[in-house]
């Protein structure tokens, strides 16, 4: 079990060599080994915006921590004098050797023996320009028999990253919020990204107000719906119920008195 922090970068990329440290923490209750390694950030579909790995130095690549022991690290940054428009981005890894999972018996559960630390390296000459492509907005349709569910799938289509913040509410129609779930998360050029969110454990018979909304560099969206929740179970015994009403109603008219004039 270990930490670092802080768990990002961000900084501008120019001719000018740049140095930055960061805190790793062991927090097990035994020595722990380290590999500090950098590398493009996995996911890049394009290795135009991936250079910066290739200028990363750091101070140490391997460390022994005893428990409890911090110890800080520092990286610097070597850019060419000739850089790309916008943005360039790569991952800071520290990873535990030994085994897969760092256990800490405490809590007896395995933990990640890896963290990544993003680097975001922001070109400040030439031109940059974020590019927001809405490919799909969805939200569950107006009659479901499965639990409430939106998702967006978003393009960066320019050269430079953008934040994407979005949220998912479920109320009643009179207003009562009964679900709601935010996100905030980051699109790199060229990629594609789907966020989704679902209502697990809906009530299976219900009618319910969906309100989606994203927010995404020069995009703004919104999407409202009311929907019929209604699991097959559900569903039948309304239409047994239904229809049991109505042969009742059609057997008591059948059979009762009729009037002579």
């Amino acid at each position: 079990m270990f930490s670092v922090s802080p768990l990002e970068f961000r900084f501008p990329l120019d001719a000018s060599q740049r140095s930055f440290s960061f805190i790793v923490e062991n927090q097990a209750g035994a020595p722990l080994n380290f590999k500090l390694y950098v590398a493009p950030s996995p996911d890049l579909t394009d290795s135009t915006y991936g250079h910066l790995a290739d200028w990363v130095v750091l101070s140490e690549t391997s460390l022994t921590l005893a428990p409890g022991e911090k110890r800080e690290v520092s990286f610097s940054v070597f850019p060419p004098s000739s850089l790309p428009d916008g943005g360039q981005y790569a991952n800071l890894y520290v990873e535990t050797l030994g085994d897969t999972n760092v256990v800490a018996p405490e809590q007896g559960i395995n933990l990640s023996s890896r963290i990544s630390i993003p680097l975001y390296g922001i070109v400040t000459s030439g031109e940059n320009h974020a590019r927001t492509e809405l490919r799909a907005l969805e939200l569950s349709p107006t009659f479901t028999f499965s639990d409430l569910y939106a998702s967006t799938t978003l393009k960066n289509s320019g050269n430079l990253d953008f934040s994407v913040s979005s949220s998912f509410s479920v109320s009643s129609l009179l207003g009562r919020e009964l679900y709601s779930s935010s996100s905030f998360t980051d699109v790199l050029p060229t990629t594609e990204k789907t966020i989704a969110f679902n209502w697990g454990g809906t009530p299976p018979l219900g009618l319910y107000r969906l309100t989606y909304s994203l927010k995404a560099a020069d995009l703004n969206a919104s999407l409202s719906r009311i929907v019929v929740v209604a699991s097959p179970l559900s569903f039948g015994i309304f239409v047994f119920l239904i229809l049991f009403a109505f042969l009742a109603t059609f057997f008591r008219h059948a059979h009762a008195p009729k009037r002579h004039s």
